[in-house]
């Protein structure tokens, strides 16, 4: 946000759900960042002519319901740009219950291409373009995996000992690791 807003004096505003992300946002990089779409600037509320939800989407218990809340904001002609991860990819059928990002309790909805654009079709939108890939980190995490018999950053991928310590950890610990 920072970045576009240097660039092109771009009014930008963020959502961010976890605590400890949204004050490192606000207290740190200085951004409009609330908890929810509504408690945004009046100014955001009118319409937006860009929104980009970026490793959100999985998060979600309804997507179909937030796609259709949150784009209702988008002005005629706006754009949603959408990523998140590709639950059928090569990295996660590779790694299989090793994947570090099967968080049960936070990756709740997870995606293939087929079943993204089918959700965006139900919640109303109109796909003009579409990308699916898999990020290069991801496929080489998946030969570093192999390739250390299974360790994942040099220790083996503990999915138990993940879930007991994320929610402890503060954004920036988050960062480093």
């Amino acid at each position: 946000m920072r970045r576009m807003q240097d660039l092109t004096s771009a009014n930008t505003a963020g959502i961010e759900l976890s605590q400890a992300q949204l004050s490192y946002a606000r207290e740190s990089l200085g951004l409009t960042v609330e908890r929810d779409i509504s408690a945004l600037p009046e100014r955001f509320l009118e319409g937006v002519d860009l929104m980009v939800c970026f490793e959100v989407i999985e998060h979600i218990s309804d997507p179909i319901d937030f796609l259709r809340d949150y784009t209702q904001r988008l002005r005629p002609g706006g754009t949603l740009v959408l990523a998140t991860d590709n639950f059928s990819s090569l990295p996660v059928r590779t790694m299989g219950d090793s994947f570090p990002k099967w968080i049960p309790h936070q990756h709740i909805s997870l995606f293939d291409p087929a079943s993204l654009e089918k959700s965006l079709t139900r919640a109303g939108l109109e796909v003009s373009d579409r990308i699916s890939f898999t990020p290069w980190e991801l496929l080489l995490r998946a030969l570093v995996y192999r390739a250390s018999m299974c360790r994942v950053g040099g220790r083996r991928f503990d999915l138990a000992s993940e879930l007991r310590t994320e929610n402890s950890r503060s954004f920036a610990a988050f960062r480093a690791r």
